[in-house]
């Protein structure tokens, strides 16, 4: 009896052994303004009595119905 053996294939080459890094540190810093800074005040910048809607919206009247029927077998 005669047993052959194919070559090896060809592999990536091994990789390096993983180590433990040194402890790290973690910082986050917040800062938060002691002013509060609006691009629009006060509330808003229409004069009283001109902040209106034209033309008016006209209501809407469609209606929108859903009927199931269920079967009994």
């Amino acid at each position: 009896m005669v047993t052959l053996h194919a070559p090896e294939p060809l592999h990536a080459p091994d990789q390096p052994v993983s180590s433990e890094s040194a402890d790290g540190l973690a910082l986050s810093v917040t800062t938060v303004p002691w002013l509060y800074d609006s691009v629009q005040s006060p509330p808003q910048e229409i004069p009283a009595g001109l902040d209106v809607t034209s033309p008016v919206p006209v209501p809407c009247k469609l209606l929108d119905r859903h009927r199931a029927r269920v079967g009994l077998s």
